[in-house]
């Protein structure tokens, strides 16, 4: 989110928020495609997370659920998965059940009712 006001010179949100109500219906939507255009350059250089041993290349979320397709590290040592080239990719699911996150495999494709969501 934006900064919350640092030494005057960063505006806060309620400030940024009540100066766009002010603008003309021109106005909004050129600031739509501008903050589309800025989201989507942030969304392309973001480097693909790399956390306990999976890389996420993609996630689609579903009705309670995230898909993820992930290059995973199977944990042999004398794997090359241990020396940086990880296995897959492979499609896994997650959800929260009970306060706790579950995952589970699901393949190297993704469900069709999910490819077309």
């Amino acid at each position: 989110m934006f900064p919350a006001t640092v030494e005057g010179d960063e505006m806060s949100l309620r400030e940024i928020k009540k100066s766009v109500s002010a603008l003309s219906t021109r106005q909004l939507l050129k600031l739509d495609a501008w903050l589309h255009e800025l989201i989507d350059t942030a969304e392309s250089e973001k480097p693909d997370r790399v956390t306990s041993g999976r890389r996420v290349l993609e996630e689609r979320k579903a009705v309670n659920k995230t898909y993820r397709l992930e290059e995973v590290r199977c944990g042999k040592k004398n794997c090359h998965c241990a020396e940086g080239k990880l296995h897959g990719p492979y499609w896994y699911t997650y959800w929260t059940e009970g306060g706790r996150t579950k995952s589970q495999y699901v393949g190297k494709k993704l469900p069709r009712s999910v490819r077309k969501a």
